[in-house]
C-alpha cells in the first residue's frame, strides 16, 4: 500500500506530539512505566513518518513498459 505525502507528514506530527508528552511524563511523574507507552508510540510514529516514500515501479501507472 503505497502512502501519500500528507500522510507521512500526519505519522511525523503525531510523533512530534507523542514524544515531548512521554518526556513530559517521565520527569515530572518519576516513574518511567507511564512514560513508556507514549515514547514507544512518539518513536514509531516519528520512524513511519521519516521513511522515504516508495518510487513507482515503471508500467504501474497503466502505460506500457518501453
Amino acid at each position: 500500500m503505497a502512502e501519500s505525502k500528507d500522510e507521512r507528514r500526519t505519522y511525523a506530527s503525531l510523533g512530534a506530539v507523542f514524544l515531548p508528552l512521554g518526556i513530559v511524563f517521565w520527569l515530572t511523574m518519576d516513574n518511567w512505566a507511564v512514560a513508556l507507552p507514549f515514547l514507544v508510540l512518539g518513536l514509531t510514529f516519528l520512524a513511519v513518518g521519516m521513511k522515504p516514500g516508495r518510487k513507482p515501479k515503471p508500467g504501474a501507472d497503466g502505460r506500457p513498459r518501453a
